[in-house]
């Protein structure tokens, strides 16, 4: 509506009223709804720019896609966008691991996150999903149960812990595979491999089988980007594409009474995307994240809200469990004294706060989030 200002430049997707991936314009923000839940209300999309480093995301047959052991047929599956743009990747009858790679590599720095991710949709006998993100001595891989819908296994070779992996249901039958990790220690190519296995297992090496030349998966939308989680499907063809950020503003809290000059009571509800990644948002009264202000952001998975004086001193810290992938609420509350803080209807804790008269709501993601979307903002101008 008229509250918030949005601006993003350039266009951005998001999953339409129909459930399906659509591109919106430049300023347009992104309302995103669930493909196998239409009738939940929207919520509002705020993501960091972000650069889809995969040249082809969507046709397997370019030469910059290696195929072994399998087939690619372009153009032959309804995709998640509800076009003819899904390439059926089907394995042959050799007896070899059946996969599709990113090569040339795409080059990854060194002790750096990088997310992952691709839209599939099962074809003819069942087939399972391993995903591994390789140089010649490091990587990060995931077994995905593709009938039961579920991760097997996320773990790392080579490189410290920390990956993580999850499947998210899309328009017509597809699922979208989300994995997320640092896969070098030091920069080096890193090869994008997408294998099938009969079975579910776990470890390390692929497996390798008879195929029966008819199955395998409609591929669409791969996407590689140097981030701690995924985030909305960038489109590309023969070149990266970068996305801009998302952000929304208001600067009339105190002019139209929202909030009272020394007191009031904010409440956000965000859908959680991907553990443990949680949303950076501020209240200020210049526009600056350190004068005057509230912060929420993330700390070794727990969330804390940090609160500055006009001095840029921070006065008061409140930190809270971390929470799982699912919807959370975050209600602060302040009367001129203390500032409190409510977790999913628990108090979290309370910092003796000066008396600060806010003007200002931004919402944005910083380096470090991502891969929330903002159901709800109220605001009251007492510590209810």
């Amino acid at each position: 509506g008229t509250d918030f200002t949005f601006t993003r430049s350039g266009n951005a997707t998001r999953n339409n009223s129909s459930g399906y991936i659509e591109e919106v314009g430049t300023n347009i923000p992104r309302l995103d709804y669930e493909p196998l839940n239409l009738t939940k209300a929207p919520s509002l999309v705020t993501e960091r720019a972000s650069t889809n480093l995969v040249t082809y995301s969507s046709d397997m047959s370019n030469a910059r896609w290696e195929k072994g052991a399998v087939s690619v047929l372009s153009n032959s599956g309804i995709s998640p966008d509800n076009t003819l743009n899904a390439d059926a990747v089907i394995e042959d009858t050799s007896s070899a691991a059946h996969r599709i790679l990113t090569n040339p590599a795409i080059l990854a720095t060194g002790n750096q996150p990088y997310s992952f991710s691709v839209y599939v949709k099962p074809i003819g006998s069942p087939r399972h999903i391993y995903w591994m993100s390789q140089n010649s001595s490091n990587a990060i891989y995931c077994h995905f149960d593709m009938i039961n819908i579920s991760v097997r296994e996320v773990s790392t070779s080579g490189v410290g812990s920390g990956a993580t992996a999850s499947i998210i249901p899309a328009a017509n039958g597809f699922y979208r595979l989300q994995l997320s990790g640092y896969p070098v220690t030091s920069t080096a190519d890193v090869y994008n491999q997408l294998y099938f296995e009969t079975e579910v297992r776990t470890g390390f090496a692929p497996q390798t089988y008879t195929g029966d030349g008819v199955s395998g998966f409609y591929v669409y939308g791969w996407q590689v980007e140097n981030l701690v989680a995924v985030t909305g499907y960038i489109a590309t063809v023969a070149s990266t594409v970068t996305r801009n950020a998302d952000s929304s503003r208001i600067t009339t809290l105190q002019s139209a009474s929202i909030l009272s000059a020394s007191s009031g009571t904010f409440m956000v509800e965000v859908d959680k995307k991907q553990n443990p990644i949680f949303l950076n948002q501020k209240i200020t009264v210049s526009g600056s994240s350190t004068n005057s202000s509230l912060l929420i952001d993330n700390v070794s998975g727990a969330v804390r809200v940090r609160i500055w004086n006009n001095s840029t001193i921070n006065v008061g810290t409140i930190t809270t469990d971390s929470f799982p992938e699912g919807t959370v609420k975050y209600l602060i509350k302040w009367d001129g004294t203390n500032t409190s803080v409510f977790a999913n209807g628990k108090f979290v804790g309370s910092a003796a706060v000066p008396n600060y008269a806010y003007a200002i709501y931004d919402m944005y993601e910083q380096t470090s989030f991502s891969n929330n979307n903002i159901n709800e903002v109220l605001f009251f101008p007492s510590a209810l």
